[in-house]
């Protein structure tokens, strides 16, 4: 489990879930610009896609702060 943090709160995990967000939320643009369905997902999918990326790079966020913290007072 401590392997499992220590990776999903490493640098690059990170810079992938703010890359991620930023693609899912310019999908969603374009595909609600041009009125384009892919299959069953809607636009709002492609958002909410987004949002979730970026709550998970924030929560990881937190969580290096909340270490680091924890690292000062111990």
């Amino acid at each position: 489990m401590n392997k499992l943090l220590k990776t999903v709160s490493g640098d690059r995990y990170i810079l992938l879930a703010r890359l991620s967000a930023l693609v899912w939320l310019v999908i969603g643009l374009v595909t609600t610009i041009l009125d384009i369905k892919f299959a069953w997902i809607t636009p709002t999918m492609f958002f909410i896609l987004g949002f979730a990326s970026l709550m998970d790079a924030i929560c990881n966020e937190l969580y290096r702060i909340i270490l680091l913290l924890e690292k000062r007072a111990g």
